[in-house]
């Protein structure tokens, strides 16, 4: 089936996943190439031409292209008293879906993310929830209302899961 899994070689072991003839592209590695791509136990094991692993899911990539692991900086999980709207599992899953692998959540959620209390509570819920990495920016003011700064040293404790501080749409 041209653009999709074929099966490996019958028998014995899955030896991992093989896709082939993908555009790999990588800017830190100036890599613009079609190559095959070969991962066993979540790990690359192999990344070249005419590679040949029998008993390998095999995906047929031409015509498609294969980049690193993408990041979106500007996410609104919800979770907290909005998880109607969204929650760290749903949105990172979502994000899982579309290639993302790092997502960085806004801090307009409720109550918002401007106290280490409510900070160290959504650290929990992502390391909990979260099927992707998730890093937090924190409020730049109490309450997103743009007058009280929130405690600045408080937030460079909570490093490396808060990132950046903005109030997120709010002056």
């Amino acid at each position: 089936m041209r653009g999709g899994p074929k099966e490996g070689a019958a028998g014995g072991e899955r030896q991992g996943v093989l896709i082939k003839g993908a555009r790999v592209l990588d800017p830190s590695l100036g890599l613009d190439a079609l190559l095959d791509l070969w991962i066993k136990d979540g790990l690359i094991q192999g990344l070249d031409r005419g590679i040949k692993t029998p008993g390998a899911l095999t995906i047929e990539a031409e015509g498609k292209v294969l980049v690193p692991g993408l990041i979106d900086v500007h996410v609104h999980l919800r979770d907290l008293q909005e998880a109607h709207k969204e929650t760290i599992a749903t949105g990172t899953r979502a994000a899982a879906k579309g290639g993302f692998t790092t997502v960085v959540s806004e801090p307009n959620t409720s109550p918002p993310l401007d106290s280490a209390e409510n900070i160290d509570r959504w650290r929990r819920l992502a390391r909990r929830d979260a099927v992707v990495n998730l890093y937090s920016k924190a409020c730049i003011t109490r309450g997103r209302r743009g007058r009280d700064l929130v405690s600045f040293s408080a937030l460079a404790r909570r490093r490396p899961f808060v990132v950046a501080a903005t109030d997120d749409g709010n002056p």
